[in-house]
């Protein structure tokens, strides 16, 4: 087999790790804001449970509803969406492994 083979299989590779880091980066934000939004709700209920009875219930009904638009941030499951650069394209070369560290420009 040609040269070009183990090419085209070291871009696939590089182009994995890329995608690989950038998705990873992308959940490390999602997570960050998901994190937060929850802090947010925790303190709209920390405050709430000092409010008269009837805006305390108003409040904790509002936050419910709030808590259920934004369910889809679980934190873990961005994690687990995350896809490594082997789960992405297996190098079909040995000589072209997937690079564990950011300074392989192998």
């Amino acid at each position: 087999m040609s040269g070009g083979g183990g090419t085209n299989d070291r871009k696939m590779t590089d182009a994995s790790v890329k995608a690989s880091r950038e998705q990873l980066e992308e959940i490390i934000v999602r997570w960050v804001n998901a994190v937060s939004v929850e802090q947010f709700f925790r303190g709209v209920d920390q405050r709430a449970a000092e409010l008269p009875e009837e805006e305390r219930s108003l409040m904790l009904t509002r936050l419910a509803l709030a808590r259920d638009h934004l369910a889809s941030l679980d934190p873990l499951q961005f994690f687990l969406d995350w896809r490594t650069p082997l789960e992405r394209y297996r190098p079909r070369y040995e000589d072209n492994e997937v690079p564990r560290t950011d300074d392989s420009d192998e």
